[in-house]
């Protein structure tokens, strides 16, 4: 979190607790009926976890991956995290760590989406990208002090629950998303400015997007939470945010 206090980028307004403004920009304000209502859908994953501790700092995520509670979630054939996730100069701010099992049910999830993928003759370098795991409380705060998240709590703080791209997705190493060219460039311009820049990746024009890619996904995410497996939620639909969030159930057989 240091680092981002150190973070000068005019005009940017800083949070509360240091994280600017321009860092959570891919975040989108949703009102009060959107908030109310993903309440009531998140319900029963505050249930499952209410007992379960969250991870007040970053500092205490990176312990516990130490310490093996938790793992850390690296690229595979089948999906990719985004950059900030997988670049080792960030991962004090923005740790890459799941629980094992949650890692586990990733790898399921997207096993079973390559599979369906592949028997409709889908590109085989196609990737699926995942933009959140873990998170802080002090983290969470700063987001829902920014007006930008709807809930203060769930699985994410304890590393039950992680979030796949609705909208976006990897070909290789290269994104096909609608929101790079207009956040992209300002991501990689705090980052360099934290000694944590990356080149920029070549990108895939997003008039090339396949939108049949996340309806697999969805069928597949269909069909675990009937078996009890997960709960999950397609939220902020119809936009360029849109993610399938996903948590753990911790009662699956």
């Amino acid at each position: 979190m240091e680092r981002l206090q150190k973070l000068l980028l005019a005009p940017v307004k800083i949070l509360s607790r240091g994280i600017p403004s321009r860092l959570l920009q891919s975040n989108i304000a949703v009102d009060k009926k959107y908030l109310e209502r993903i309440s009531r859908e998140h319900k029963i994953e505050r249930d499952w976890y209410e007992k379960v501790p969250s991870f007040p700092t970053n500092s205490d995520i990176i312990d516990a991956a130490n310490k093996g509670v938790l793992v850390k979630v690296v690229e595979t054939p089948d999906y990719l995290p985004i950059m900030r996730l997988r670049n080792p100069k960030l991962h004090d701010e923005y740790p890459p760590y799941l629980t094992k099992a949650s890692a586990a049910l990733l790898g399921q999830i997207t096993a079973e989406w390559r599979k369906r993928m592949l028997a409709e003759g889908f590109d085989k370098n196609v990737r699926l990208a995942v933009t959140s795991l873990t998170r802080s409380q002090e983290y969470q705060d700063q987001i829902v002090a920014s007006g930008k998240m709807a809930l203060s709590d769930g699985p994410h703080l304890r590393g039950e629950a992680f979030d796949i791209d609705g909208c976006g997705y990897y070909v290789g190493d290269k994104p096909v998303n609608p929101r790079q060219k207009k956040v992209g460039g300002e991501f990689h311009k705090a980052f360099e400015q934290m000694d944590a820049g990356l080149p920029e990746p070549e990108l895939i024009d997003y008039s090339e997007y396949q939108p049949r890619i996340h309806e697999i996904l969805h069928e597949v995410l269909n069909d675990l939470m009937a078996k009890n497996k997960l709960h999950y939620l397609h939220e902020f639909p119809n936009t360029n945010n849109t993610v399938f969030h996903v948590a753990r159930n911790p009662n699956a057989s």
